[in-house]
């Protein structure tokens, strides 16, 4: 892989998330708001003394992200970043270096 190629791929896979967002953005919004309103409902239910709503709510805020979910989020990225950075890094260092 040369960096005409690193560089393509950056830049297809910044092009895909920001159709993905733009086509599906409403989506997400919309699953958002149905998923918040199921939850009031289960919290309702679990003032009514319902148990199975209990552990249905237990089990929803024992899934919330977690730290090691958004390293991770973080991490997959940042591999492409540096596997570029490394390639490129011929380029970067004469073009700092005004040689």
């Amino acid at each position: 892989m040369n960096a005409d190629h690193i560089i393509a791929y950056i830049f297809l896979t910044l092009l895909l998330i920001a159709i993905n967002r733009m086509f599906l953005g409403g989506i997400y919004a919309t699953i958002k708001t149905l998923k918040l309103e199921a939850l009031n409902k289960v919290k309702d239910n679990v003032y009514k003394d319902d148990k199975m709503s209990f552990e249905i709510l237990k089990y929803c805020y024992e899934r919330r992200i977690s730290v090691s979910s958004i390293v991770n989020f973080v991490i997959n990225p940042g591999a492409i970043v540096i596997s570029g950075i490394v390639k490129l890094w011929p380029l970067i260092a004469k073009a700092f270096s005004g040689a």
